[in-house]
Parts: C-alpha cells; structure tokens; sequence
C-alpha cells in the first residue's frame, strides 16, 4: 500500500516540477561543455600560434625540437619572414644575428679612472708604483719590452671565408655560447702570440708597414700590419674551434708604451721623422740633379734615387758596368751603343745635352784641322820629293816669319859690331797690348758660342 501510495505520488504536480529542473541542468551543463570545448580548442589553437616567430633581414633562424636542430642537411637554416615551430618548451624557432658586431678589447690597456680616461696621454701622471698586475695590462713583446694597446674587433657569425654560410651558422649555434667572449679570447691570444715576435718599435710603429715572415703575414695593405697579423691568427684559432665566426677587421684603436718611458720613445719618434725628411729631400734634390743633367732620360740611364725598382728592367749604365765586370766585350759594346742612342734621343736634355752639343763641335773642328793638315801634307809632298832643299828653305821661312809676326812676340833689332844688354823686364806697353788682345779674342768667342746654342741648353 505504501508502494502504491509513492508511486503515485510522483506523478502528482510536484513531480512535474523535479522534471523540469532536471532538464535545464541537463542542458546547461551541455551547454557549458561546449563552452568549454571552444575554449580549449581556442586555447590549443593560441597555443600552436605562439610557435610562430619572425626572422628579421639581419638574422637567420633555426628550427629547434626538445633542443635538437631539425631539417635535413643544407635545410636546416630559415631565411628572412615567419618560421614556425612545435611552441616551448617542445620546441622553438632560434635566431641567430648576422650583421656586424664589435668588441672592444682593453686587456692590455692600463687601468684609469673616468677622470683619467678624459685626458691625453702626455697630461696623465705617472704612477710611482710601475705597473699593478690584476689592474694594468700590457704585451710583451719579443725584446722584453711592454706596450699598451686598445684593440676593437668587428666580426660576423654565420660568415665563412667573408661569405655567407649556413654550415658556420651550425657551428656557431653547436660550439658557442657567448660571441662576445670568444672572440675577445682569440683575439686576445693572438695579440700576445704576435707582440711575442715582434719588437716594441715595429709595434709603436707599425702602421702602413707590410708584414713580415714572424707573423706569417705577406699581403702590403694601409692597415696596420700588428692587426692585421692578430687577425689572421685570431681567424684561425677561430676555424679551429668550429666557431663560425668570420672576424672582418681587428683595429688598434690606440697604442703606447709605458708611461714612464714615453719621452724617450718620442725622441725616437722624432728623430725618425727628420730622418724620413732628410731622405726625401735628399731624394728630391737627387731627381733635380738627374732631370737637369740628362732630361727623361736618366730613368732609362741609372737607378731611381729612391731605391724602389721603377719596374724589372735593369738600367743600362748598370747593366754596361756588369758586362764590364764580367769583361764581356761583346754585350759591353753592344749596350754602349744602346746609350749612346738614348743620349741623342730628343728626350735627353739639359747638361748632358750641351756637352754632346759641344763635344759634337770639338769633334768637327778637330776633324776639320787634321782634314786640313793632310791636304797641306798632299799639295807639300810632291813638291818636297822635287826639291827637297829649296821646299826644306822655304818653310822654315815660313815659319821664321809666323813667328815673328806673331803679336805676343817682342822684337830686338842689335846693331853688329855694338854691346848688347838684354832686358829681363818686358816693355809693360806692350804687355797691355796683348792683354787687351787676348780679352777680345775670349769675348768673341763667347758671343759666338751663345748664337750657336740649341734653346734646351741651359745657360
């Protein structure tokens, strides 16, 4: 009875009422798993998103999962746009930057205050205590000397060879950690391997220099030889360790010995540079004297004052002296008429010019007197082997009386018979006489020589 009274009762209107409420629970929980299926669907879709990144035009990207690289090989690296990956920390998209980057590197300069670092060099006082290990530094260099040095490193990562490479950029991602540090550290290395080869003047002093065989540096550049030698080294530790760094440019941004020991490095400085000064007027002037004596020709002729070699022809004075020594005759006359052409070149002027000129009129008069002679000689000898005695006569006649008109000649007439006291002291009117003869005779010439001179003879 009891059964049938509660079945009953439950379809009475409070039953109704318990329906009803069961169904708007039953739907508001459905409705809320929708939401909350939206929302996390919502959710994981934020999630993906957040594993897309943005690699700029100076970077390059890499793919990571649980920390490993993805890609296969010569795919791994991604290139300017949007990347994406599984989000962190499964994964993600790592940038590494290109573009140039610097260092300064002061671990060999000594250690100054801000006040200190505002002053020149010549105003810092000298400190009494020398050098304090742990807060000045310094290289040593090969003669046991010390210099200090500022040195600023440019360098690149993902660069091979000053090219870009995807394979350094795995190296660079693999090996380092910190750019900055390892750079600094090669660089520092290889400054202290090269000061260690080199002496404290060529480091003070080694600017616009060509390296040497120490460093192993062999290409002449304006940069200075020290940085360049730091940098090849320095590149080289760097391939060494896989690093994927390409070190563009080591600058030695300032460089001084000790202090204390300035002054006298100086006056080394200064004496050098009146060296260079006395060596290129003396240069100079040498140019002027060659120019002078022989024109454009003297390049052709002798070395170049300067001691470079103007290009791989030997000059061929030098070369006439070496055929000479070799005592090769055949090459010695052969060269002597190869200068002989180039001295009368229209090129060679100047000194060398005027004694051509004026051996050429020596050479003409000479040939002219001796022409002169042989043809006396020719009309002379016939009549000589005609009449040998009467031909013997008159010529001395001749000459007796060329002598005594001669105008330098004094004349005494003696009477026979008469003392004759003869006069040591020459008439002085007559002296003045020829004097003044001889100073007309020198004038015209001159006068003729000056009419007779080419224009490139120099006066």
């Amino acid at each position: 009875m009891e059964e049938e009274r509660l079945t009953n009762g439950s379809q009475a209107p409070g039953g109704e009422r318990m329906d009803t409420a069961q169904k708007s629970l039953s739907e508001a929980l459905r409705l809320s798993f929708r939401l909350l299926s939206f929302f996390m669907i919502f959710v994981l879709v934020l999630f993906f998103f957040t594993g897309l990144s943005q690699v700029q035009t100076n970077e390059r990207g890499i793919k990571l999962l649980f920390g490993r690289i993805q890609g296969k090989q010569g795919r791994q690296i991604l290139n300017e746009g949007l990347a994406w990956s599984l989000p962190e920390p499964i994964g993600r998209v790592e940038t590494i930057p290109t573009d140039e980057r610097r260092v300064a590197i002061n671990d060999f300069w000594f250690h100054e205050t801000p006040e200190e670092a505002g002053k020149k060099l010549s105003e810092r006082r000298v400190s009494a205590e020398g050098l304090r290990p742990g807060w000045d530094g310094a290289l040593l260099t090969g003669d046991r000397a010390l210099v200090h040095m500022k040195l600023t490193c440019a360098y690149r990562i993902g660069f091979r060879g000053n090219k870009p490479d995807d394979g350094a950029i795995i190296d660079n991602r693999s090996n380092v950690i910190d750019a900055d540090d390892v750079v600094r550290s090669a660089v520092c290395n290889a400054a202290i391997r090269v000061a260690a080869t080199l002496t404290v003047d060529s480091i003070l002093t080694s600017a616009k220099m060509a390296g040497d065989k120490a460093t192993g540096v062999k290409e002449k550049s304006v940069e200075d030889a020290f940085a360049l030698a730091v940098k090849k080294i320095g590149q080289a530790r760097l391939d060494k360790m896989k690093s994927g760094i390409w070190i563009v440019a080591v600058k030695v941004d300032n460089r001084t010995p000790p202090l204390a020991a300035r002054a006298a490095f100086d006056d080394v400085g200064k004496a050098r540079q009146e060296e260079d000064t006395f060596k290129s007027d003396a240069i100079s002037e040498a140019r002027e004297i060659l120019q002078q004596a022989a024109g454009d020709s003297w390049k052709v002729l002798v070395d170049n004052p300067a001691g470079a070699a103007r290009s791989d022809k030997i000059p061929l004075l030098k070369k006439y002296a070496l055929a000479r020594e070799d005592n090769n005759k055949v090459a010695a006359e052969k060269l002597l008429d190869e200068i002989n052409m180039v001295l009368v070149s229209d090129e060679t002027t100047g000194d060398a010019d005027a004694l051509i000129e004026e051996a050429k009129r020596y050479n003409d008069s000479i040939r002219r007197r001796v022409e002169s002679r042989a043809k006396r000689f020719n009309e002379l000898i016939d009549k000589y082997r005609a009449k040998p005695k009467l031909m013997t006569s008159r010529l001395w006649l001749d000459v007796e009386e060329e002598i005594f008109n001669s105008p330098g000649i004094v004349k005494h007439f003696l009477t026979p018979g008469k003392k004759f006291i003869l006069k040591i002291n020459q008439d002085q009117e007559i002296v003045r006489k020829n004097r003044w003869r001889k100073f007309q005779t020198k004038t015209g010439e001159k006068k003729g020589a000056k009419k007779n001179r080419r224009p490139s003879e120099p006066r």
